[in-house]
C-alpha cells in the first residue's frame, strides 16, 4: 500500500495546482535580486512531503508538536492555531481538542485531503535564520558554497481543501462528512539545515494555521 492510500489522501488536478504555483513563486521573484539560494521547484514537493504526514498524525492522535515552529527555539513567537475561529494557546490545546472530539479513539475523526495549493508568501525568509542564512539572503549573487549547503528560505502559505469524517466508517449513525478548508503558512525549520543539522528534522514548520468546517 502506497503513503498516499494510507493517508486516504486523493490529490486532484496536481499538475494544474504545480504549475500555477510555480507560476506565482516566478512572479514573486521578479523584478527583485537574484534568489539562487532558493530552489522554485522545491515549493510544492515541499507541501506533498509535510501535508500527509500531517494529518496522518492527526487522524491517528500522534504527538504534533514537531509539526510547529514552537519545536524550533530560534522561534521565539509560537505558532497560531485558529480551529473554527477559536484561536487555541498552544498545539497541546489542538491535541486535547481532537482526543475530545474523537473520544480518544484513532481514526474516528478522519480528514481526506482532495486539493492542495501552494504559493509562496516571503521568498527572502530569515525570521530566526542563522546568520550564515542571512548572509545569502542578502547576497545578490548567491551562496558561493555548494549546492548541498543551500537553505530554501522562504515561508509558504497552503490551501487545502477537503472532507473530515466523523464515526467509524462502520458507524451508521456517524454524522454526514463535512467539507473543510485550511491555510497553513510553512517556514523553514533552521534547525535541520546546515552542518550541524539535526538528523530526522522536519525541513518545514508550521507557522499559522486557520482551520474550518464548512
Amino acid at each position: 500500500m502506497t503513503w498516499l492510500a494510507k493517508a486516504r489522501f486523493s490529490f486532484l488536478f496536481l499538475p494544474i495546482l504545480i504549475e500555477a504555483a510555480v507560476e506565482g513563486l516566478v512572479k514573486a521573484l521578479a523584478g527583485g535580486s537574484t534568489c539562487s539560494y532558493t530552489d522554485i521547484s522545491s515549493l510544492v514537493p515541499a507541501a506533498e512531503a509535510f501535508i500527509p504526514k500531517f494529518y496522518n498524525a492527526i487522524n491517528d492522535l500522534q504527538p504534533l508538536g514537531a509539526f510547529y515552529t514552537s519545536s524550533c527555539e530560534k522561534y521565539t513567537t509560537p505558532p497560531s492555531i485558529t480551529i473554527n475561529g477559536h484561536v487555541l494557546e498552544d498545539v497541546s490545546k489542538f491535541e486535547f481538542c481532537l482526543k475530545t472530539q474523537s473520544n480518544g479513539l484513532t481514526n474516528r475523526v478522519v480528514h481526506e485531503v482532495q486539493s492542495l495549493d501552494a504559493q509562496v508568501l516571503n521568498p527572502k525568509y530569515i525570521n530566526g535564520a542563522p546568520d550564515w542564512v542571512v548572509q545569502q539572503v542578502a547576497s545578490t549573487t548567491g551562496p558561493s558554497g555548494p549546492a548541498k549547503d543551500r537553505v530554501d528560505a522562504l515561508s509558504i502559505m497552503v490551501q487545502v481543501t477537503g472532507l473530515v469524517k466523523y464515526g467509524h466508517s462502520t458507524d451508521r449513525e456517524a454524522p454526514p462528512p463535512r467539507n473543510f478548508s485550511e491555510h497553513i503558512v510553512l517556514v523553514p525549520n533552521w534547525n535541520a539545515v546546515g552542518k550541524n543539522a539535526q538528523r530526522g528534522g522536519r525541513r518545514w514548520l508550521i507557522q499559522s494555521e486557520i482551520f474550518r468546517a464548512l
